[in-house]
């Protein structure tokens, strides 16, 4: 909105007005009006279900494209540009392990192709390589989960909302897979109920031990007032900013700061290497120096999992009930990280998944028990 692309109600109504434009307008009439009266009542996936029934699709995109298009940021004030591509700026170079939107607009495609050296992951739809792409380590993955401007897809009726958050798993079994994984952090997102569900069931189902998730909202007397309920019910903590104006600048100075978070982690002297090359690295070597390079805290990971030859249940292991079985540089943590840390033994071969038909086993290689020994 910053550089004048629409909110969804902007959306809907820039939607309507060019409907009325449209060579069926006056047979539409009705439509129209009734259209008109869900938007102004705030029921706006309703108002979509009529924009789709008065709209054919040449005049839809070309509506989309009038309202998303780079040419809008383009024609923009040099203000607004120059506010938006620090806003982008920020927004790419933040070290985030990926970016997912549910805007159609190619702001953050251009954003990131203009300052990230590295190729990113992109998935411009939730189509079936959704599945693998958590997968690419060390590589920023971008999502746009309710399609973009230039591909033939996008989610705005209740319909489509519907099938892809109740309907087809392959959306919420890739934010499952997200929110379990990472901290979230939602910016500039309304925190949509389907949003808000998944994680309430996420908080119930692992006893409220799931990664807390962080929504940057203004401090309005809604956000204020739902704020413990977000935190209780969801995990998700509000770290709000000042709501002084409608241009939200708590937003820009979010993001300058997240930013500045990578400045910190990096130098240009010395460029970081990339988390695929270094993995790659640790995989060439021995069994022995792969064990030494996981450092104190993974190779007593290691050695409980190797006093379990048959493979240590993922129950056992994150369950807070068997703690006392934990060493004490183990003790204290948080079953998150312990499966982190499980997940990176298991991406340099030195741990192995087993299953059994629901339970899960994890349980070093015979190499390196047999290198444990000749440690110990």
């Amino acid at each position: 909105m910053a550089c004048d692309m629409p909110n969804w109600s902007m959306l809907l109504s820039g939607l309507l007005r060019d409907a009325r434009r449209s060579h069926a307008a006056e047979s539409n009439e009705d439509k129209i009006r009734l259209c008109e009266a869900e938007i102004q009542q705030g029921r706006l996936e309703v108002a979509a279900d009529w924009i789709y029934d008065i709209m054919d699709e040449e005049e839809l995109e070309d509506s989309f494209h009038r309202q998303f298009s780079l040419d809008v940021f383009r024609k923009a004030s040099r203000d607004k540009q120059e506010r938006m591509r620090e806003r982008m700026r920020n927004l790419a170079l933040a070290p985030w392990a990926g970016i997912i939107t549910t805007n159609y607009d190619e702001l953050i495609e251009e954003a990131i192709r203009t300052h990230i050296s590295s190729p990113s992951v992109q998935n411009l739809f939730g189509d079936e390589r959704l599945g693998h792409i958590l997968a690419n380590s060390g590589r920023l993955f971008f999502v746009k989960l309710h399609g973009t401007l230039s591909g033939i897809r996008r989610i705005l009726t209740t319909e489509e909302y519907e099938l892809i958050y109740t309907r087809d798993s392959k959306i919420t079994a890739f934010l499952t897979a997200v929110m379990l994984r990472y901290h979230l952090v939602f910016i500039g997102c309304s925190l949509e109920d389907e949003l808000v569900r998944l994680r309430r069931r996420l908080t119930a189902d692992f006893a409220r031990r799931i990664p807390r998730a962080y929504a940057v909202l203004p401090s309005t007397e809604r956000n204020r007032t739902r704020k413990m309920r977000l935190l209780r019910l969801a995990r998700v903590h509000t770290v709000c900013y000042a709501a002084d104006d409608d241009k939200h600048t708590g937003v820009d100075d979010f993001l300058r700061e997240a930013a500045a978070c990578r400045d910190t982690l990096t130098s240009s002297a010395d460029e970081p290497k990339d988390q695929e090359t270094t993995l790659q690295e640790l995989l060439g070597k021995p069994v022995g120096e792969r064990i030494q390079s996981a450092g104190e805290t993974n190779q007593q990971l290691l050695r409980l999992l190797a006093r379990h030859p048959e493979g240590m249940r993922h129950s056992r292991l994150v369950s807070p009930l068997y703690s006392e079985v934990l060493p004490q540089t183990l003790s204290g943590r948080t079953p998150d990280e312990l499966m982190y840390r499980v997940l990176f033994l298991m991406a340099i071969q030195l741990v192995e998944e087993r299953r059994a038909g629901n339970e899960r086993r994890y349980a070093v290689t015979d190499e390196v028990r047999a290198a444990l020994a000749g440690r110990d």
